[in-house]
């Protein structure tokens, strides 16, 4: 049991980052929820003092209860803290990896995952820290980020797995494998078959199959020859039933085919309806679009009822609660219950990302809210999405540029291809050359194929 009497330290004395948190002028929402957290943690503190001299007085059974109490507080709003800094961090690290680049000569530094990233020296991969300090004696033909405590990697043309000490988790190499672990296992092949290994690089059971996917939903999907059919994590079949063709569980379900039908199943392997469909979308946000060859597309539930008489030409799958639809020639937005969001069509639609979609109409594109109302009066020749917070768009005089959400522009610069922005960075295209530019239109890093 631990001492009552002993002094609780101060959470903030040795925690850089929270100290930075109190001294930031304009925190992010998030680095607000922080430093209130920080407060908490010191007026918690206070009140440990106290009751500790409370306890000191008295040596009752309550006010030792109440030491105890705010002892578990502190510990668990630590504990809490300490995982909210580390997602405030910039999860990026641009300036970080930039910097090591031209301090190390590395070619290429990744982002950093549990600390660790990937950096390249002309085509060899090692790990390192956020000092740029090689972590493993190894370097690599191939390496990939750490996903569940591990890395897959390459050497002599064979892949393995490494734990966060550099370690193989065996000594058994493969042929090919999954990027990362899901869920404890990752599939890998050997001979020409697939099959699943655990942390410890066992093989999780004895069977090996033609094609395996991963497991979602408890379930994976594997095939032994012309037939697919599904197994639980001990390797066994859910149902005596195989397919033609089948794919993965989402919500709940899986869409299969036999003949020339499709129809859902459910997790014990049954069929989940009893109505058949000439094709299929797998279910999304509770939702899944169905087509008849004599109706047109429709969306049921999780029921399998429709949600509205309307059949469509075309549908997209539900995202952000929107699904664009078509209908003859107009295409349109509907909600979860089949109604349109707003009167107005299009030529031609896409889903909603991040709040906004982009339509086209006149043979220009544009981006709309879900009220229908445009970002801007600006068209465009071609766009791409909007992601983390910006979309490219193409102007046929000028090129490429990107654009925020009130449709302006946030640097000068134009190219003649450029992707959407992920992970903080944009892979674009100018002069025959191929980079990475960050938010303000710096470039930081070269483009490099592995």
């Amino acid at each position: 049991m631990p001492n009552p009497f002993k002094k609780t330290e101060d959470p903030s004395e040795d925690q850089e980052t929270p100290q930075e948190l109190e001294e930031e002028q304009e925190p992010s929402p998030e680095k607000q929820e922080a430093q209130e957290m920080l407060q908490k943690l010191k007026d918690l503190k206070e009140e440990l003092d106290q009751a500790i001299d409370t306890f000191k007085e008295s040596g009752e059974d309550k006010d030792k209860e109440r030491v105890d109490a705010l002892r578990t507080q502190i510990e668990e709003l630590t504990d809490e803290l300490k995982l909210r800094v580390e997602k405030i961090k910039d999860p990026y690290d641009i300036e970080l990896r930039k910097n090591l680049m031209e301090e190390h000569g590395y070619t290429h530094v990744g982002i950093f995952y549990d600390g660790l990233a990937i950096a390249s020296i002309d085509k060899r991969y090692l790990f390192i820290n956020r000092s740029g300090e090689q972590v493993f004696d190894e370097i690599y033909s191939q390496a990939y980020p750490f996903s569940e405590g591990f890395a897959k990697v390459a050497q002599g043309g064979k892949y393995f797995f490494i734990d966060k000490n550099g370690e193989k988790i065996s000594d058994v190499t493969y042929d090919d494998a999954d990027d990362a672990f899901s869920d404890g296992l990752v599939r890998v092949k050997k001979n020409n078959k697939w099959f699943f290994i655990d942390a410890n690089g066992r093989e999780v059971f004895k069977k090996r199959y033609d094609e395996v996917f991963n497991f979602s939903e408890g379930r994976a999907l594997v095939r032994e020859g012309d037939n697919w059919f599904f197994i639980d994590r001990t390797g066994l079949r859910i149902s005596g039933e195989e397919y033609d063709w089948a794919r993965s569980f989402k919500e709940g379900f899986a869409h299969v085919q036999k003949g020339d039908k499709q129809f859902f199943i459910n997790r014990t392997g049954k069929r989940a309806f009893n109505e058949e469909y000439d094709m299929i979308s797998s279910f999304q946000e509770g939702l899944a679009a169905v087509k008849k060859d004599d109706e047109g597309w429709f969306f049921i539930n999780k029921k399998g009822e429709r949600i509205s008489d309307e059949t469509y030409s075309y549908v997209s799958d539900f995202k952000e609660g929107v699904a664009a639809v078509t209908k003859g020639d107009k295409c349109f937005f509907i909600n979860k219950k089949g109604e349109r969001l707003f009167d107005e069509v299009y030529y031609d639609t896409f889903s909603f990302f991040e709040g906004i979609a982009r339509v086209q109409k006149g043979g220009k594109q544009f981006f709309i809210n879900k009220d229908g109302s445009r970002i801007s009066d600006m068209e465009y020749e071609n766009a791409n999405h909007f992601q983390e917070g910006l979309a490219a768009v193409k102007k046929e005089d000028e090129g490429w540029f990107y654009i925020d959400k009130n449709g302006e522009r946030v640097f000068d610069e134009v190219y003649s291809m450029a992707h959407s922005f992920q992970q903080g960075t944009a892979l674009v295209y100018k002069d025959n050359e191929a980079f990475y530019i960050d938010k303000k239109g710096n470039r930081v890093f070269d483009f490099l194929e592995r």
